[in-house]
Formats: C-alpha cells, sequence, structure tokens
C-alpha cells in the first residue's frame, strides 16, 4: 500500500501517526523483551548464589556455637525418664530413658523432637555453665533460680526446635516433670507458669558417654549443613578400660567393639582417638534452616556413613 502524501509530496500526518504507533509499538516490546532478560538473568544469579556452596570455618563461633546448642549434653547431662509418663505420649517415647544423651542418632525418635528434649535442652541452653579447670567440665548451674519460667524454657525452645513444650506431655498429676537432668527434679507450678528446682532428682546413671568432634561446615543459602563424627566411649564402673564402639549395639558385648584403651585418659585424649579410628566410626550430617527471626534451627539429621 502507498504511502499517503499531502500535497507537497511528503507523507501526510496521518501516515506519521501511524509511524510513530509502529515504532512506538516495537519500542515498547524491545523494551520488554530487554526487562524479561535482566529478570531471567537475575533470577538465574540470585538461583546461582542460593545454590552456591560457602565452606564455613569448623572452628568458627557460628559453626562451634550453632552445633554446640544440641550437643551440650554430650558430657554433662543424664535425661532419665519417669515412668509414670502420659499414657499416650509414654507410648510414642517409652523408650526414652538412660540412653538419650544420644537422643539426636536415633532415626525415629529425631522424625518428632519430644517435649521432654525440648525442655532439658532449652534448659541447658540457658543454665549450663563453665568451670574453669583443666577439665572444662560443664555442669548445669540453677543456684540463682529457684524458680524458672515456662514461657522462658518456651521462647529457647522455639529458638532451638521452631516449636514450643506442650506443658501436659512433661508432668505428672502431682505437676512433677518426668525426666531428671544432672541430678535435678523440677515442679511445675500451674498458677504462675513456673518450675522450681529440687536438688533431690534423679542420680547419674551414665555408663556410656559419646564425643563428636566438626569435620566439615558448609552455607547453602539460607540452610548449613555441619558434618561429625560420633565415638562412644563405653567405661566399666571397676575402671578397667573404656571401649569405643560406633553405636550402642555392643554395649553388652564388648568384645564386638572397635577397641579398648585405658581408663584413665584426658579428655583430649579421648578426642583424639576420634581421629585415630576415624574411618570406623559413623558420620552424620546435620541440616539446619534459617527461621523468619533469622535464627538457625534444627531441620534434620542423617547418617552418611
Amino acid at each position: 500500500m502507498g504511502v499517503l502524501k499531502n500535497d507537497v509530496g511528503r507523507p501526510s500526518n496521518k501516515t506519521i501517526a501511524i509511524r510513530r504507533i509502529l515504532m512506538g509499538i516495537v519500542l515498547l516490546v524491545i523494551i520488554g523483551l530487554v526487562l524479561l532478560l535482566c529478570y531471567h538473568y537475575k533470577e538465574n544469579e540470585q538461583t546461582t548464589i542460593d545454590n552456591k556452596v560457602v565452606e564455613l570455618d569448623i572452628d568458627s563461633d557460628q559453626v562451634v556455637d550453632l552445633f554446640n546448642k544440641y550437643n551440650i549434653y554430650t558430657s554433662w547431662i543424664d535425661i532419665v525418664a519417669i515412668d509414670n509418663t502420659n499414657p499416650e505420649y509414654n507410648e510414642k517415647y517409652q523408650e526414652e530413658g538412660n540412653d538419650s544423651f544420644s537422643y539426636f542418632y536415633d532415626k525415629e525418635k529425631i522424625e518428632n523432637v519430644s517435649d521432654n528434649m525440648k525442655f532439658a535442652l532449652s534448659i541447658g541452653n540457658l543454665y549450663i555453665k563453665k568451670s574453669i579447670s583443666e577439665s572444662d567440665y560443664n555442669y548445669l548451674d540453677l543456684s540463682d533460680n529457684e524458680e524458672i519460667y515456662l514461657d522462658v524454657i518456651n521462647r529457647k525452645s522455639l529458638e532451638l526446635f521452631g516449636s514450643k513444650i506442650i506443658i501436659n506431655n512433661i508432668v505428672d498429676n502431682n505437676n512433677k516433670v518426668y525426666i531428671g537432668i544432672s541430678g535435678k527434679s523440677f515442679e511445675y507450678i500451674p498458677e504462675t507458669k513456673t518450675f522450681k528446682v529440687h536438688e533431690s532428682g534423679i542420680g547419674d546413671s551414665t555408663i556410656v558417654d559419646y564425643y563428636t568432634k566438626i569435620i566439615s561446615a558448609k552455607k547453602y543459602g539460607d540452610k548449613i549443613v555441619i558434618t561429625n563424627k560420633l565415638m562412644y566411649l563405653i567405661c566399666s564402673a571397676d575402671e578397667v578400660g573404656c571401649n569405643i564402639d560406633s553405636t550402642m549395639e555392643n554395649l553388652y558385648n564388648l568384645q564386638n567393639t572397635i577397641d579398648n584403651v585405658d581408663f584413665d585418659l584426658s579428655e583430649a585424649e579421648k578426642l583424639n582417638l576420634i581421629d585415630k579410628y576415624s574411618e570406623k566410626l559413623n558420620t552424620y550430617e546435620w541440616t539446619f534452616t534459617k527461621d523468619k527471626d533469622g535464627n538457625y534451627i534444627f531441620k534434620s539429621i542423617e547418617k552418611i556413613k
């Protein structure tokens, strides 16, 4: 179709208007394509950043503090479940007892962290103390806390697990808490929503302890993955020696354990055994995810070797 011209042979105003409209449409299409390409580039760039693996220093405060929140009971806490628990709750967690210091390495238990464990670890993270001594011994200091508020414990439980404690799951009809922690027992006071601390708790009956060592830590976007080695040390009451193993399966069949070592090893020497027997020990991968408040909370743990 020919171009409309005016009397002097130039394109008419109508033709010029049509051209301008077409050029505007083409320009808008080009701008749209450019914006689309930029969006996809940024999206791909963000995906690359989110998926980028950042190696973390295993000795950094971020890694050590995060891991220790869930492992502080390694050498200081003896959690013993009392028999008269809530019947429905007890049916689900009836096996939780003296072996609960290795709780997080039990796949069935960790699928749904019990309120007992939430309570114990929340107390531990709030009131764990480190004495200044050669043994670097950790202990639970509640001397200045005759009463502990449930809300305080639940704030810590939210930080650790992303959920609160259901109080009816951890007390009996007399408001006694179902677990004793490091020789202490607890009584819940419903009127004030506090716990009274009693010194006459269940005594220490732990015959097995475990030692862990972080071997790697990585960050993927809003996720941190920490890998550790786990070693059980089974020591006899007569101080003859200790047996090293990768699980608790050989607790009553010590001839099948990995090796036997001296009873009087220092804490540092015990930790060094992890390197010595590394190939025979199990490896676990802990995953923590960031919540809306920016805290990294426990997500899962998986045996990878």
